[in-house]
């Protein structure tokens, strides 16, 4: 079995507008074998999504390991709470508005 590595990504950077706001991380397991990148849990058991496929990437060349378990680890994160298309990129969704 490949060695366990962690990585932690921050989920909300610290408030100044907040006082004592910390912040939030969380953690991410993975392995790492023949250039393809595998999340898993602590104990190295491989991380599945609701339809039993294992999160994976192929690493290309220039690509950092561990900046890449931090990604994959904020999309888990996500994807466990709900929240997958929070942010910047997700999709607007506007009120039905036509003129007859």
């Amino acid at each position: 079995m490949s060695e366990v590595k962690q990585v932690s990504a921050i989920v909300a950077n610290p408030s100044m507008l907040r006082d004592n706001d910390p912040g939030q991380v969380t953690i991410g397991y993975y392995t790492l074998k023949d250039d393809v990148l595998t999340m898993t849990d602590g104990t190295g058991e491989p991380v599945r999504n609701r339809y039993g496929e294992k999160t994976t990437h192929k690493l290309q060349a220039g690509e950092a390991p561990d900046v890449i378990a931090k990604r994959l680890t904020l999309k888990i994160y996500r994807r466990i709470r709900g929240s997958d298309d929070i942010g910047f990129g997700r999709r607007l969704v506007y009120p039905k508005v036509g003129i007859a």
